[in-house]
């Protein structure tokens, strides 16, 4: 359900063979959730008050216990190994912390990678509404985001991260049959825009608002 309050976690992640540093935790935070053209302010007004973002601090960054190549063996050939993905980054991220850090089942949890990884064409990915993961502390169900640093390049803009929010959110792509990216207007298809500028698209489509409950 796309209705009431979903938790957002940011998680920042480093592959340990990796050099590139992650950005300062404020420049994700504002992307996410802070800003006025933030994911949350964006997904928010789309509901016309019937959902509530509500995100903590951005965390980390913890270190993955594998190179990057253990995660993508194929060098971007083919999808890279998700689920180990976000068990590692979700144990690092408990091992790491003081006290521990533990999910629990309800989040919509972004893992934030220094290192690209996956095919060049495809820039993040999420689960459609929630999924399974199983930590060393036990199976959660959560939404799950995974965002290499070209996710966040200057030409996607909002795009590539409101658009995997949306899909832990419930939403599928909404294009056409012919093509699901090939609407420039819907973030949850082909709609492209930088972060800077104000947004070409409006909302969702109104398939998806019935969908998720937003309208009637």
């Amino acid at each position: 359900s796309a209705i009431g309050m979903k938790p957002v976690r940011i998680l920042l992640i480093r592959f340990p063979d990796v050099l590139a540093k992650l950005k300062k935790a404020n420049w994700y935070q504002k992307r996410f959730l802070t800003s006025s053209k933030s994911v949350r302010a964006y997904w928010e007004e789309n509901a016309y008050g019937s959902l509530t973002l509500a995100g903590a601090a951005v965390q980390g960054p913890f270190e993955l216990p594998l190179p990057l190549s253990a995660y993508d063996p194929t060098g971007g050939l083919q999808a890279p190994a998700f689920a180990a993905l976000a068990v590692d980054a979700l144990n690092a991220a408990d091992e790491q912390t003081p006290g521990g850090l533990q999910v629990s089942d309800g989040e919509l949890v972004q893992l934030v990678f220094n290192g690209n990884f996956g095919p060049t064409d495809e820039l993040a990915w999420a689960t459609v509404g929630a999924c399974s993961v199983a930590p060393n502390y036990g199976s959660r169900t959560i939404g799950v985001g995974w965002f290499p640093p070209k996710a966040f390049g200057p030409v996607v803009g909002l795009l590539a991260i409101g658009q995997e929010v949306g899909h832990q959110l419930g939403f599928w792509h909404s294009g056409t049959d012919a093509n699901e990216y090939d609407s420039p207007w819907d973030i949850m298809s082909g709609g492209l825009c930088g972060f800077t500028l104000l947004p070409r698209w409006g909302h969702t489509t109104v398939h998806n608002k019935i969908e998720a409950g937003w309208l009637l």
